[in-house]
């Protein structure tokens, strides 16, 4: 007589992964189901792969900046140690000559660390120098980080 319940065998295979419900438009999926077909994938292998991409990029990424963000940090300590010894404050926001230090510490690690040899032709046709591509970046942030303080919130 049968006892109910689950029987031997029966149902899903365990296989290590989990259900997600992910919402997109019909394009899009039209998109992966496309790439799914030409890689010879399902379309929830193919869909997996896609966000691993984007989610091991975005790692890399992030990195690179934890480790560029690490250095000028470290080159900030170096010289307030040495302000320390001399009985004196390191202060970039206040000091004209401690942020032309700072900044010549940094311009000097990415010069060490970065790619030899001549600057390559611009990748970017609104930016045909890297000046004018830093220019833009920094004014961008800056002009984000000033909207974002209040009278208060200065140091």
């Amino acid at each position: 007589m049968a006892r109910g319940g689950r029987r031997a065998g029966a149902g899903r295979k365990a296989s290590g992964k989990v259900a997600m419900l992910v919402r997109v438009s019909p394009k899009v999926r039209g998109a992966i189901e496309r790439e799914a077909q030409r890689s010879g994938r399902s379309l929830s292998a193919q869909a997996e792969a896609i966000l691993l991409e984007a989610a091991l990029e975005r790692s890399r990424g992030e990195r690179k900046s934890r480790a560029l963000a690490y250095l000028i940090t470290q080159a900030g300590k170096v010289m307030e140690a040495a302000a320390r010894n001399e009985g004196a404050d390191f202060d970039w926001q206040s000091s004209r000559f401690d942020v032309e230090a700072l900044q010549a510490a940094i311009m000097r690690l990415l010069e060490r660390m970065g790619p030899q040899g001549a600057v390559e032709r611009s990748r970017y046709a609104q930016y045909p120098t890297p000046a004018d591509l830093g220019r833009t970046a920094a004014e961008k942030l800056a002009k984000n980080i000033t909207s974002r303080l209040t009278p208060r919130s200065l140091p």
